[in-house]
Protein backbone atom coordinates (compact mmCIF):
# COMPACT_ATOMS: atom_id res chain seq x y z
CA UNK A 1 0.00 0.00 0.00
CA UNK A 2 1.43 3.35 -1.02
CA UNK A 3 1.85 6.30 1.25
CA UNK A 4 -1.12 8.07 -0.28
CA UNK A 5 -3.50 5.09 -0.17
CA UNK A 6 -4.53 5.54 3.45
CA UNK A 7 -5.80 9.03 3.04
CA UNK A 8 -6.72 10.71 -0.27
CA UNK A 9 -6.10 14.43 -0.38
CA UNK A 10 -9.41 16.25 -0.92
CA UNK A 11 -8.09 19.79 -0.92
CA UNK A 12 -7.43 19.93 -4.65
CA UNK A 13 -10.66 18.87 -6.31
CA UNK A 14 -13.97 20.64 -6.76
CA UNK A 15 -14.92 23.60 -4.56
CA UNK A 16 -12.85 23.54 -1.43
CA UNK A 17 -12.36 25.67 1.61
CA UNK A 18 -8.89 26.65 2.65
CA UNK A 19 -7.29 29.32 4.76
CA UNK A 20 -5.04 32.10 3.55
CA UNK A 21 -1.85 30.27 4.42
CA UNK A 22 -2.46 27.14 2.39
CA UNK A 23 -0.21 26.54 -0.59
CA UNK A 24 -1.25 27.40 -4.14
CA UNK A 25 -1.72 25.39 -7.25
CA UNK A 26 -4.25 26.82 -9.63
CA UNK A 27 -7.87 26.94 -10.67
CA UNK A 28 -7.88 25.90 -14.29
CA UNK A 29 -10.55 27.27 -16.56
CA UNK A 30 -9.83 24.44 -18.99
CA UNK A 31 -11.27 21.75 -16.74
CA UNK A 32 -14.94 20.95 -16.01
CA UNK A 33 -16.29 22.55 -12.85
CA UNK A 34 -16.37 19.29 -10.90
CA UNK A 35 -12.74 18.53 -11.81
CA UNK A 36 -11.18 21.90 -11.20
CA UNK A 37 -8.17 21.73 -8.98
CA UNK A 38 -6.86 24.32 -6.66
CA UNK A 39 -4.47 24.89 -3.86
CA UNK A 40 -5.14 28.18 -2.23
CA UNK A 41 -2.34 30.44 -1.11
CA UNK A 42 -2.91 34.12 -0.69
CA UNK A 43 -5.77 34.32 -3.14
CA UNK A 44 -7.46 37.61 -2.23
CA UNK A 45 -10.82 36.90 -3.78
CA UNK A 46 -12.98 33.98 -4.85
CA UNK A 47 -11.87 32.25 -8.04
CA UNK A 48 -13.43 29.46 -10.05
CA UNK A 49 -13.30 26.22 -8.12
CA UNK A 50 -11.67 27.72 -5.06
CA UNK A 51 -13.70 29.35 -2.26
CA UNK A 52 -11.84 30.82 0.67
CA UNK A 53 -13.41 30.85 4.11
CA UNK A 54 -11.90 33.34 6.47
CA UNK A 55 -12.19 32.19 10.03
CA UNK A 56 -11.56 35.58 11.58
CA UNK A 57 -12.25 34.76 15.19
CA UNK A 58 -10.28 31.55 15.14
CA UNK A 59 -7.45 33.19 13.23
CA UNK A 60 -7.22 36.00 15.75
CA UNK A 61 -7.16 33.56 18.65
CA UNK A 62 -4.56 31.38 16.98
CA UNK A 63 -2.55 34.45 16.03
CA UNK A 64 -2.45 35.62 19.62
CA UNK A 65 -1.39 32.17 20.85
CA UNK A 66 1.29 31.87 18.19
CA UNK A 67 2.52 35.36 19.03
CA UNK A 68 2.98 34.42 22.67
CA UNK A 69 4.79 31.23 21.73
CA UNK A 70 7.09 33.07 19.35
CA UNK A 71 7.84 35.70 21.96
CA UNK A 72 8.75 32.97 24.44
CA UNK A 73 10.97 31.29 21.83
CA UNK A 74 12.74 34.54 20.97
CA UNK A 75 13.35 35.40 24.61
CA UNK A 76 14.22 32.05 26.09
CA UNK A 77 15.23 29.54 23.40
CA UNK A 78 18.75 29.63 21.89
CA UNK A 79 18.53 30.31 18.17
CA UNK A 80 19.78 27.68 15.72
CA UNK A 81 20.31 28.20 12.02
CA UNK A 82 17.17 26.97 10.27
CA UNK A 83 17.55 24.42 7.48
CA UNK A 84 15.59 26.76 5.21
CA UNK A 85 18.35 29.35 5.52
CA UNK A 86 21.10 26.98 4.39
CA UNK A 87 19.19 24.86 1.89
CA UNK A 88 20.68 25.02 -1.62
CA UNK A 89 18.62 26.02 -4.64
CA UNK A 90 16.62 22.95 -5.63
CA UNK A 91 14.92 22.18 -8.97
CA UNK A 92 11.43 22.39 -7.51
CA UNK A 93 9.91 23.32 -10.86
CA UNK A 94 10.52 19.80 -12.16
CA UNK A 95 8.57 18.10 -9.36
CA UNK A 96 5.05 17.19 -10.47
CA UNK A 97 1.68 16.73 -8.77
CA UNK A 98 -0.34 13.93 -10.36
CA UNK A 99 -4.08 14.51 -10.13
CA UNK A 100 -7.20 12.38 -10.40
CA UNK A 101 -10.90 13.10 -10.04
CA UNK A 102 -10.61 13.79 -6.31
CA UNK A 103 -7.36 15.73 -6.31
CA UNK A 104 -3.73 14.86 -5.71
CA UNK A 105 -2.99 11.16 -5.98
CA UNK A 106 0.79 11.11 -6.16
CA UNK A 107 3.90 13.11 -6.93
CA UNK A 108 6.44 12.64 -9.69
CA UNK A 109 9.48 13.98 -11.52
CA UNK A 110 9.73 15.35 -15.03
CA UNK A 111 12.45 13.24 -16.69
CA UNK A 112 11.67 14.24 -20.31
CA UNK A 113 9.41 16.92 -21.81
CA UNK A 114 6.53 14.42 -21.99
CA UNK A 115 7.50 11.87 -19.34
CA UNK A 116 6.87 11.94 -15.60
CA UNK A 117 8.55 9.28 -13.45
CA UNK A 118 6.35 8.21 -10.55
CA UNK A 119 5.07 5.15 -8.66
CA UNK A 120 3.41 2.18 -10.31
CA UNK A 121 0.71 1.96 -7.66
CA UNK A 122 -0.65 5.41 -8.58
CA UNK A 123 -3.93 4.71 -10.37
CA UNK A 124 -6.52 6.99 -11.90
CA UNK A 125 -4.09 9.75 -12.87
CA UNK A 126 -5.58 12.17 -15.40
CA UNK A 127 -3.58 15.36 -15.05
CA UNK A 128 -0.07 16.48 -14.18
CA UNK A 129 0.46 19.87 -12.60
CA UNK A 130 4.00 21.09 -13.26
CA UNK A 131 5.88 23.98 -11.65
CA UNK A 132 2.89 24.77 -9.47
CA UNK A 133 5.07 26.83 -7.16
CA UNK A 134 5.91 29.24 -9.97
CA UNK A 135 2.54 30.29 -11.39
CA UNK A 136 -1.08 29.26 -11.81
CA UNK A 137 -1.11 29.31 -15.57
CA UNK A 138 -3.41 26.80 -17.34
CA UNK A 139 -0.53 25.67 -19.58
CA UNK A 140 1.12 24.10 -16.54
CA UNK A 141 -1.78 21.65 -16.22
CA UNK A 142 -1.11 18.75 -18.60
CA UNK A 143 -3.37 15.88 -19.58
CA UNK A 144 -1.92 12.42 -18.97
CA UNK A 145 -2.59 10.09 -21.91
CA UNK A 146 -0.69 6.91 -21.02
CA UNK A 147 0.94 4.98 -18.21
CA UNK A 148 4.04 2.91 -19.00
CA UNK A 149 5.00 0.10 -16.61
CA UNK A 150 8.36 -1.57 -16.25
CA UNK A 151 7.84 -4.96 -17.97
CA UNK A 152 8.41 -8.26 -16.15
CA UNK A 153 8.90 -6.45 -12.86
CA UNK A 154 6.97 -5.64 -9.71
CA UNK A 155 9.08 -2.56 -9.01
CA UNK A 156 6.94 0.35 -7.91
CA UNK A 157 7.78 2.69 -10.79
CA UNK A 158 5.91 3.91 -13.84
CA UNK A 159 6.16 6.62 -16.48
CA UNK A 160 3.18 8.85 -17.18
CA UNK A 161 3.04 10.26 -20.71
CA UNK A 162 1.85 13.84 -21.13
CA UNK A 163 -0.28 14.90 -24.07
CA UNK A 164 1.94 17.92 -24.70
CA UNK A 165 5.57 18.62 -23.74
CA UNK A 166 6.37 20.71 -20.71
CA UNK A 167 8.59 23.78 -20.88
CA UNK A 168 10.27 22.84 -17.61
CA UNK A 169 13.76 21.36 -17.58
CA UNK A 170 13.70 17.59 -16.90
CA UNK A 171 15.92 16.04 -14.24
CA UNK A 172 18.57 13.39 -14.76
CA UNK A 173 18.59 10.03 -12.98
CA UNK A 174 21.38 8.93 -10.69
CA UNK A 175 23.92 7.26 -12.95
CA UNK A 176 26.22 5.60 -10.46
CA UNK A 177 25.55 2.24 -8.86
CA UNK A 178 27.68 3.37 -5.93
CA UNK A 179 25.65 3.68 -2.75
CA UNK A 180 25.05 7.37 -1.99
CA UNK A 181 25.85 8.80 1.42
CA UNK A 182 25.16 12.16 2.94
CA UNK A 183 22.68 14.91 2.29
CA UNK A 184 19.56 14.25 0.22
CA UNK A 185 16.21 15.96 -0.33
CA UNK A 186 12.85 14.26 -0.75
CA UNK A 187 10.09 16.27 -2.40
CA UNK A 188 6.39 15.76 -2.97
CA UNK A 189 2.88 17.17 -2.75
CA UNK A 190 1.75 14.96 0.12
CA UNK A 191 0.65 15.58 3.66
CA UNK A 192 2.87 16.86 6.42
CA UNK A 193 3.74 13.84 8.55
CA UNK A 194 3.33 15.73 11.82
CA UNK A 195 0.36 18.01 11.20
CA UNK A 196 -1.49 16.03 8.52
CA UNK A 197 -1.94 19.23 6.54
CA UNK A 198 -1.47 19.60 2.80
CA UNK A 199 0.69 22.64 2.15
CA UNK A 200 1.77 22.31 -1.46
CA UNK A 201 5.25 21.19 -2.43
CA UNK A 202 7.26 20.16 0.59
CA UNK A 203 10.99 19.60 0.76
CA UNK A 204 12.45 17.24 3.35
CA UNK A 205 16.10 17.29 4.29
CA UNK A 206 17.25 13.69 4.82
CA UNK A 207 20.45 11.75 5.28
CA UNK A 208 21.21 8.71 3.13
CA UNK A 209 23.50 6.10 4.65
CA UNK A 210 24.05 3.77 1.72
CA UNK A 211 21.28 1.63 0.24
CA UNK A 212 20.46 0.37 3.74
CA UNK A 213 18.75 -2.74 2.36
CA UNK A 214 21.18 -5.63 2.81
CA UNK A 215 19.86 -9.14 3.47
CA UNK A 216 18.99 -8.77 7.17
CA UNK A 217 17.71 -5.24 6.75
CA UNK A 218 15.64 -6.34 3.77
CA UNK A 219 13.79 -8.79 6.00
CA UNK A 220 13.34 -6.14 8.67
CA UNK A 221 12.23 -3.30 6.41
CA UNK A 222 10.52 -5.26 3.62
CA UNK A 223 12.66 -3.78 0.83
CA UNK A 224 14.23 -5.29 -2.29
CA UNK A 225 18.02 -5.65 -1.72
CA UNK A 226 19.06 -5.01 -5.32
CA UNK A 227 16.42 -2.50 -6.39
CA UNK A 228 15.34 -0.40 -3.41
CA UNK A 229 16.81 1.55 -0.52
CA UNK A 230 15.58 2.66 2.88
CA UNK A 231 15.71 5.93 4.71
CA UNK A 232 14.83 4.88 8.22
CA UNK A 233 13.18 6.62 11.10
CA UNK A 234 15.11 9.61 12.43
CA UNK A 235 14.94 11.64 15.61
CA UNK A 236 13.07 14.48 13.89
CA UNK A 237 10.35 12.17 12.47
CA UNK A 238 11.08 13.67 9.04
CA UNK A 239 9.50 11.34 6.49
CA UNK A 240 7.58 11.27 3.24
CA UNK A 241 3.83 10.84 3.64
CA UNK A 242 0.48 10.31 1.91
CA UNK A 243 0.56 11.89 -1.54
CA UNK A 244 4.37 11.87 -1.80
CA UNK A 245 4.44 8.48 -3.56
CA UNK A 246 6.33 8.73 -6.82
CA UNK A 247 8.13 11.89 -5.78
CA UNK A 248 11.91 12.19 -6.08
CA UNK A 249 14.78 11.87 -3.65
CA UNK A 250 17.53 14.14 -4.95
CA UNK A 251 21.28 14.12 -4.43
CA UNK A 252 23.84 16.51 -5.81
CA UNK A 253 26.50 15.29 -8.22
CA UNK A 254 28.85 18.21 -8.66
CA UNK A 255 26.65 21.06 -9.85
CA UNK A 256 23.85 18.80 -11.07
CA UNK A 257 20.84 17.50 -9.14
CA UNK A 258 20.01 13.86 -9.84
CA UNK A 259 17.07 11.66 -8.89
CA UNK A 260 18.50 8.88 -6.75
CA UNK A 261 15.17 7.38 -5.70
CA UNK A 262 11.40 7.28 -6.21
CA UNK A 263 9.17 7.32 -3.13
CA UNK A 264 7.30 4.03 -2.81
CA UNK A 265 5.89 3.06 0.60
CA UNK A 266 6.36 2.87 4.35
CA UNK A 267 8.71 0.31 5.83
CA UNK A 268 7.27 -3.02 6.95
CA UNK A 269 5.77 -3.12 10.43
CA UNK A 270 5.53 0.68 10.54
CA UNK A 271 3.29 1.83 13.36
CA UNK A 272 2.60 5.10 11.58
CA UNK A 273 1.97 5.71 7.88
CA UNK A 274 4.38 8.64 8.07
CA UNK A 275 7.34 8.95 10.41
CA UNK A 276 8.72 5.43 10.77
CA UNK A 277 10.79 5.48 7.59
CA UNK A 278 10.24 4.87 3.91
CA UNK A 279 11.23 2.60 1.02
CA UNK A 280 12.41 4.11 -2.26
CA UNK A 281 13.03 2.54 -5.67
CA UNK A 282 16.60 3.04 -6.86
CA UNK A 283 16.72 5.29 -9.91
CA UNK A 284 19.93 3.73 -11.23
CA UNK A 285 18.14 0.38 -11.52
CA UNK A 286 15.45 1.78 -13.85
CA UNK A 287 17.58 4.35 -15.71
CA UNK A 288 18.14 2.12 -18.78
CA UNK A 289 14.40 1.45 -19.09
CA UNK A 290 13.60 5.15 -18.75
CA UNK A 291 16.09 5.97 -21.50
CA UNK A 292 14.51 3.36 -23.78
CA UNK A 293 11.06 4.88 -23.17
CA UNK A 294 12.43 8.33 -24.05
CA UNK A 295 13.75 6.98 -27.34
CA UNK A 296 10.51 5.12 -28.06
CA UNK A 297 8.46 8.26 -27.49
CA UNK A 298 10.78 10.26 -29.73
CA UNK A 299 10.34 7.69 -32.53
CA UNK A 300 6.57 7.83 -32.18
CA UNK A 301 6.63 11.61 -32.45
CA UNK A 302 8.83 11.49 -35.54
CA UNK A 303 6.48 9.03 -37.23
CA UNK A 304 3.46 11.27 -36.83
Amino acid sequence: MGKEDRDMVDGFGGVVSCNMDDAAFCCSANMPEEQRCCLCRRFRSESAGCKLQRQDKLNRALGAAVGLILLWVVLFVPRNVCAEETRPALPTGSVVALLGERGVLCSGTLVAPRLVLSARHCHGVKYALIAATIASEPRRLHSVVRKLKLPHSILDVALFVLKKPSIQAPLALYGSGKAPRGQAYAMGYGRDGLTGRVEGLKVLSLTIDGWNCEAEKALHYGCGPDSEFVIGRNMQDVDTCSGDSGGPVLVRSGEVWEVVGVTSRSVAKAVRVCGDGGIYVRADVVSVWVERMKQRLAREENER
